[in-house]
């Protein structure tokens, strides 16, 4: 974990926007055999509304091969387990409302399991983001067109995205500034954004 991640949750575990979030359903999975690396975890913030989110790409091999599988195949593994576990969430806290949000290869995860999740499912979910991840491959944005929820997803891209502009997006997106040039405005902590 960045020593960055680690400060930014020491400072936040005191504040009265953060201080109550509860931190539960973890998951790091790691499959060689099947190319996958996937990792997520569930924010509830009250008793009626949660954060599921997907981190992006971990620093082993799995994870960066997984990356080149998501030009050819039609579906990872990460991605059918993306949809598996926001199913197993949504239907563990049944009466609750949910976001999706994750980053680079999690914004991916994040958008795809709920594109191609249940109607019943995505009635539950208010909003997805998706920030600075790759979109859907042409097959997969020719079907979530079709999809009338693609409203509730906004992928967040900075102004010189790399990672944000591969593959097709047909949701709305929104650009943020970067204190950072080039690739390195994948950064999320360089994005210059207001907080209310």
């Amino acid at each position: 974990i960045p020593s960055r991640i680690i400060l930014m949750f020491k400072k936040i575990r005191n504040t009265n926007r953060f201080k109550n979030i509860i931190l539960s359903d973890y998951i790091n999975d790691i499959d060689e055999e099947e190319d996958c690396q996937i990792s997520a975890l569930t924010c509830k913030i009250s008793d009626d509304l949660y954060v599921i989110s997907f981190s992006g790409t971990d620093d082993t091999l799995v994870g960066w091969k997984e990356n080149f599988d998501l030009i050819y195949k039609e579906e990872t593994k990460a991605q059918r387990e993306a949809i598996n576990y926001v199913s197993k969430i949504i239907n563990k806290y049944e009466n609750a409302k949910f976001y999706i949000i994750g980053h680079s290869k999690g914004g991916n995860l994040a958008y795809y399991s709920y594109i191609f999740n249940t109607l019943e499912n995505r009635s539950k979910v208010k909003k997805v983001f998706n920030f600075d991840g790759p979109g859907l491959t042409k097959s997969e944005s020719e079907k979530a067109l079709l999809i009338e929820d693609i409203k509730n997803v906004v992928s967040i891209l900075p102004e010189s995205s790399c990672i944000g502009n591969l593959f097709k997006h047909v949701e709305k997106i929104d650009i943020v500034r970067s204190i950072n040039k080039g690739l390195y405005q994948h950064d999320v902590f360089s994005w210059l954004i207001n907080v209310k």
